[in-house]
């Protein structure tokens, strides 16, 4: 049987995000962070971001900053923002 693949992301006032289902991190600066995920490419757009923590190993990362939006950017998907996908 198949291990159906999990993410989970957890988002505080739009000022504090946790991720877990991180593969790798393609991208981070203060204002975009491009992360590969168990679930896709994941776009995060914002000001004065910056990582608390990664672990790679565990596939986690916690990011600080102001959060404008999160978005998965490949086909695999629907098109839509992640909020799209969490209501549907």
């Amino acid at each position: 049987m198949e291990e159906k693949k999990q993410q989970s992301i957890s988002l505080v006032n739009r000022e504090y995000i946790e991720i877990d289902g991180i593969l790798n991190v393609k991208k981070f600066e203060e204002q975009e962070i491009i992360l590969e995920t168990e679930l896709g490419t994941l776009n995060i757009k914002g000001e004065g971001m910056h990582m608390e923590k990664l672990d790679l190993e565990k596939g986690e990362i916690s990011i600080q900053g102001s959060f404008d939006s999160i978005a998965y950017m490949d086909d695999g998907f629907k098109s839509g923002g992640f909020f799209s996908r969490l209501f549907k």
